[in-house]
Formats: C-alpha cells, sequence, structure tokens
C-alpha cells in the first residue's frame, strides 16, 4: 500500500470557483497521450471537505442511511503504534479512520422503517468521530471529532410563508388542511411528522 497526499498548489487554487452553485472539475489523468503501461488507483478524496445537503427525504419502503463504503485506507496493518509502511506519507489516514469530510443534513427524513442497528454502527464508523490529526503527522484535521449530523428543519413539517401567522402554510389539500413541502409525501389524518412546531 503506498499512500499518498498531493496539496493543491496555488495557481490551482487561484482558477477555484468558490460560489455556491459553480462545478469544479477535478481529475487524475496520466501525463501520457497513449500508454499501456498500468496504473492503480484505489481511493481519491479531496479533504477537508463540508457536505451540507438541505432536503426533505422520503423512503417508501425502507429506511433512510448513509452508504459508508470501505475504508479510505484498506490497509488493515496501517494503524496507529506500528510503523507505517514504506512510501506512505504521514497525512495519509490510518486504517479505521473516517476522512475529514463533515456531512450536515438539514431538512427532514421520513422513513418506512428505522435503519438496522448494523447499518447505522457501520455510517457511525465511517462517517462519525473525525481524528484530531491527519494520520501520524502534528495536522490538524478541520473538523475533528464530527461526521454526520442530522438537523431537523421544523418548516419542513409546517411550511409557513410567514412566520409570525401560523395559517400562512405554503401548501392546503382540498380540505384546507396544512401540506408539507413535498408534493408527493403521502398525508393521513393522524401525526406524521415529530418535532417542535411552530
Amino acid at each position: 500500500m503506498l499512500g499518498q497526499v498531493f496539496d493543491i498548489t496555488d495557481d490551482i487554487k487561484a482558477n477555484l470557483y468558490e460560489l455556491v452553485g459553480k462545478t469544479n472539475t477535478f481529475e487524475i489523468a496520466l501525463d501520457k497521450v497513449y500508454t499501456r503501461e498500468n496504473y492503480v488507483l484505489s481511493s481519491a478524496a479531496i479533504v477537508p471537505n463540508d457536505v451540507r445537503i438541505e432536503a426533505i427525504m422520503y423512503a417508501q419502503d425502507g429506511s433512510f442511511f448513509v452508504i459508508p463504503g470501505r475504508w479510505f485506507n484498506n490497509d488493515s496493518s496501517d494503524i496507529p503504534g506500528r510503523d507505517r509502511p514504506a512510501g506512505t506519507d504521514d497525512m495519509f489516514p490510518y486504517y479505521g479512520e473516517p476522512l475529514d469530510i463533515k456531512i450536515t443534513i438539514d431538512g427532514a427524513v421520513a422513513e418506512n422503517a428505522t435503519a438496522s442497528i448494523g447499518d447505522v454502527t457501520q455510517w457511525s464508523e465511517k462517517w462519525c468521530g473525525i481524528p484530531s490529526h491527519y494520520g501520524s503527522s502534528s495536522t490538524t484535521t478541520a473538523h475533528a471529532g464530527d461526521g454526520i449530523t442530522f438537523l431537523y428543519d421544523d418548516h419542513a413539517g409546517w411550511p409557513l410563508e410567514d412566520l409570525n401567522d401560523p395559517t400562512s402554510a405554503v401548501r392546503f389539500d382540498y380540505y384546507g388542511r396544512v401540506l408539507p413541502l413535498a408534493p408527493k409525501l403521502p398525508v393521513c389524518g393522524s401525526l406524521i411528522y415529530s418535532g417542535d412546531i411552530m
């Protein structure tokens, strides 16, 4: 296993779009136009990263969960307290360490069934508890201790145009009952939302 860390140079930073909604393209390629040489790349990541998802999510037939994938560093012998494999950069994460990626889901999640304990355990291990330092280096991470966070937006269940007027809901059904923002989210006469309602 050969873990390498590359810093983005200042001239590349000068050409990055930093505004929300703008697209930056990241490409990994060989310098040669045609090659028959082997090139092996197992993982690539841009860190630190701060991902924010503002949405109403609905899992009609099951549960909502974040699919974690495998560990970024897949060498199970590369753990704290042991010598790192030859050629491994100090900033490369240890096996079993989550990347410096903070994920915030702001909105509401509705599901037919809760996620299994095994699924929650897997995503918690891989998306929570960001270490305080990158690998074996002394460089501190941007989101130490963070990971994935769910924030409930109370306006998702009771969306109001005017916060001071509880009758100013954005959507109503034929009978005048308040509807959530998502048009296809099923509603019924009983309680389907939890949390504080304005």
